[in-house]
């Protein structure tokens, strides 16, 4: 594992091949003669670090909801998680709506909803969540008529009964119990 003044020389090393008046090839060459792959450089050049949800402390008391038949706070179920994650400004890099009035919406950072998922309902289990088993999950809801089939990857649907119900406000903050 490189040290952090390894990466410093590294990226002192990078800026000094790119102000120079070399070729690209040559820029290549050298670094490669130093042990240097410019690819993985140039990536951590350009794609500063991102900070996985999984790292970050999730206050699950924010994600609770009120179930409007025993008046109890709780967890939130899958699609209720989604609708408090699109209605969160700080998650937008996650997930946000396509056409708000349909309902569609699109999932940016499948793996970092999934994390998030996984911290929210305090899924305690050897295998972390991932998004192809919160897809498949979701998907129950096509039954229950709670979300609508798209066929794009990463886009879901919900269902024009449950945005009816929420614009109604026949809930807290949360969807009716009744449609489960």
């Amino acid at each position: 594992m490189a040290s952090s003044n390894d990466d410093i020389m590294e990226l002192n090393i990078l800026d000094d091949c790119l102000l120079s008046d070399e070729s690209e090839a040559d820029i290549i060459k050298d670094l490669a003669e130093q042990g240097i792959e410019f690819s993985t450089l140039l990536e951590s050049v350009c794609n500063p670090l991102r900070i996985p949800a999984n790292a970050l402390p999730v206050d699950r008391k924010k994600w609770m909801v009120t179930d409007p038949r025993t008046g109890r706070r709780r967890p939130p179920l899958l699609f209720e998680f989604l609708l408090l994650l699109l209605q969160n400004p700080d998650y937008q890099s996650f997930a946000s709506f396509k056409d708000r009035s349909k309902g569609v919406f699109e999932i940016h950072e499948p793996e970092e909803v999934a994390n998030l998922w996984q911290q929210v309902k305090n899924r305690q289990s050897e295998q972390d969540m991932t998004y192809d088993k919160l897809a498949r999950a979701a998907r129950w809801y096509y039954e229950k008529g709670l979300m609508v089939k798209t066929n794009t990857k990463y886009t879901f649907q919900f269902s024009a009964k449950l945005l009816q119900d929420i614009a109604a406000g026949q809930h807290n903050d949360t969807v009716c119990m009744d449609q489960l």
